[in-house]
């Protein structure tokens, strides 16, 4: 795992207009693994300054997109952007306080 600040833009969830959040992180995948798997990275979705962001190992990858699958496929009545919100910043929190560099 790395934490860096990265100039790259996230793939972001669509926000509506007065509704950002300068504290919503995000993820996107930062490598295709040749076995299948991949490596994603956690954002902050800042527009005005450089995200920072953490690079995630191929085991926590794993873990995360399963945490986000299940989610997806929770109860309808579960708010989807505010459980994904709930679970980037656990896992966010997790790795910057392992590694705060």
């Amino acid at each position: 795992m790395k934490t860096r600040h990265d100039e790259g833009a996230c793939h972001a969830q669509v926000v509506e207009p007065g509704h950002a959040d300068p504290g919503r992180l995000d993820w996107f995948t930062s490598a295709v693994l040749p076995a299948g798997g991949q490596r994603v990275r956690i954002c902050r979705c800042a527009r005005s300054t450089p995200t920072e962001a953490v690079e995630l190992g191929c085991g926590t990858s794993a873990l995360l997109l399963a945490a986000l699958g299940e989610l997806a496929r929770a109860d309808p009545a579960v708010s989807w952007p505010a459980a994904r919100q709930a679970v980037l910043r656990a896992f966010w929190r997790a790795l910057k306080e392992h590694d705060p560099a």
